[in-house]
């Protein structure tokens, strides 16, 4: 080997050295953690103490069309659904079916979220449906429930779903739940 071959291979190797020195000199940076949402298991009924006896009004808003269809169920007229605007009142059909099914409304999962979640990851900022259902509570009182519609799972099968005052979650509903009542601005359900 020449000597400028071994000047060469020398010079490498202090370099190398010096980095590795120098590298082990520096401070170790925090990693920043990522913070991960976790999955808590369902399924779990969210209006299990409910049933189409408690229901006083159901209101369906498309979040950014502002289209809505606001119904009001009255237990002692026949027929028992009216718009709340006023009017007469109708024979439900659907919704005769899909509203008590709605009120057995349960997750499969619900999702820890924090600061550093991004609602809009989920579809839900803005959220694209409001569903605002309210039913007569243990005391005799009306009690309201809204839920923020956002965007569909991965596999197509459930909703994101974020109920107003609980914001520390977001739900995984079944699909079929959240269609049936969001459904109703697409064919709304409209006295004669």
């Amino acid at each position: 080997m020449s000597g400028r071959t071994t000047a060469v291979l020398f010079v490498i190797l202090l370099l190398l050295a010096g980095f590795l020195i120098w590298q082990n000199q520096q401070e170790d940076e925090p990693e920043i953690a990522t913070v991960q949402p976790t999955p808590r298991p369902g399924p779990v009924i969210m209006l299990a103490d409910y049933e189409i006896a408690d229901l006083h009004r159901l209101a369906v808003t498309h979040v950014t069309t502002g289209a809505a269809l606001d119904y009001l169920y009255d237990h002692e007229a026949q027929p028992r659904w009216r718009l709340a605007e006023g009017g007469e009142p109708f024979e439900g059909g659907m919704m005769d079916v899909h509203v008590p099914a709605f009120l057995g409304l349960r997750y499969t999962r619900a999702i820890d979220i924090t600061e550093q979640t991004s609602l809009a990851d989920f579809g839900l900022d803005p959220p694209e449906y409001e569903i605002t259902i309210e039913l007569r509570g243990e005391n005799g009182r009306w009690q309201t429930y809204t839920y923020h519609i956002g965007g569909r799972t991965i596999d197509q099968l459930g909703y994101y779903v974020q109920q107003e005052g609980v914001d520390d979650l977001i739900y995984i509903i079944p699909s079929g739940f959240i269609s049936n009542i969001t459904n109703i601005l697409n064919d709304p359900i409209l006295p004669p």
